[in-house]
């Protein structure tokens, strides 16, 4: 978790001064907020709502899987596996922090993701999540998300 925390601190770090801010005036509490209301999108079947919990630019990096840039190729990474059965995401919010100008902000936690095996069955799969976040245009948009899978048990 220490080195999840600090590959946080590097990675905040260096969209502070890529740029990445944007003027704004978001809350930890807002930030939260839409990180709750991301948590039940995710429990439904709209898509396009998910997909706009992302900046246009956002990228969602999977570890050990292809990287998904851009708000459309996340919305086809979500229709596909939305489409599989017994798909499911749930996470827990254990930090969240904003900068001073409420522009830019993180949240972290653990997550446990079920997947379809090919035999038929559910796999569980556990891990660590930051998701950075940016105010824009008076809302939250995850920019950045990165998942980091916890060895399977026994492994």
């Amino acid at each position: 978790m220490t080195e999840l925390l600090c590959k946080c601190g590097l990675i905040a770090g260096m969209l502070l001064a890529s740029g990445c801010i944007r003027p704004g005036g978001g809350s930890r509490e807002s930030l939260l907020h839409t990180d709750r209301q991301l948590s039940e999108a995710v429990r439904g079947d709209d898509i396009n709502l998910i997909a706009g919990f992302w900046t246009e630019d956002g990228t969602l990096f999977t570890g050990g899987r292809p990287t998904i840039a851009g708000r459309e190729n996340f919305r086809q990474f979500v229709a596909q596996n939305r489409s599989k059965p017994g798909f499911a995401m749930t996470w827990e919010v254990a930090e969240a922090v904003v900068s001073d100008g409420g522009d830019l902000g993180y949240v972290l936690g653990p997550y446990q993701l079920t997947v379809p095996t090919p035999e038929g069955g559910l796999k569980t799969l556990k891990g660590n999540f930051v998701s950075i976040w940016r105010h824009e245009d008076g809302q939250w948009r995850c920019a950045r998300k990165f998942n980091s899978p916890l060895p399977a048990p026994g492994s």
